[in-house]
């Protein structure tokens, strides 16, 4: 996606909407932040995610 709006952040928000007319909202799927510091403390909360992932299947598998 390319723009011309100098944006300060940007957020992708993911929503599903099925046949039977039920939502089901996922949140927040990835951002962006111009302030480094903002991005940073991001990259890690989703690093710590993905990994409490890795280690609940590690965990289903033994």
């Amino acid at each position: 996606m390319q723009t011309n709006l100098d944006a300060k952040e940007i957020q992708l928000v993911a929503t599903i909407i099925r046949a039977d007319g039920t939502v089901e909202e996922l949140g927040v799927i990835d951002a962006f932040y111009k302030n480094p510091l903002k991005q940073l403390i991001w990259n890690i909360k989703k690093w710590i995610k993905h990994l409490k992932n890795v280690l609940n299947v590690n965990k289903k598998n033994y």
